[in-house]
């Protein structure tokens, strides 16, 4: 993300991988059943797919640049909304929401 004209990492864990740079191997996949239709399936997919014994790895060398807002593009308000929704779908704590 971008904050007053320069790159700023986003923290998040070693098995974290975000949604838009995420591979699959095609017996994961399987084991994952597809993926879910719901805001924050990025987090569902990577838990489930631990879950069935599976290695989750983000690579600190690929850089991947938002240049926008998480929900940006549904406006301010109903970004947050379905961002709170999704938190609810994956059972976060609302302090951690």
């Amino acid at each position: 993300m971008k904050l007053r004209g320069k790159l700023v990492s986003e923290r998040f864990t070693t098995f974290h991988v975000p949604g838009q740079a995420k591979f699959y191997r095609r017996e994961c996949f399987r084991d994952l059943g597809g993926l879910q239709i719901v805001y924050g399936w990025d987090i569902i997919d990577e838990t489930d797919a631990r879950r069935h014994g599976w290695l989750t790895l983000s690579d600190p060398k690929i850089i991947i640049v938002h240049h926008r807002l998480q929900g940006a593009s549904f406006g301010a308000i109903r970004g947050r909304v379905i961002w709170g929704q999704g938190a609810y779908a994956i059972c976060s704590h609302p302090l951690f929401a």
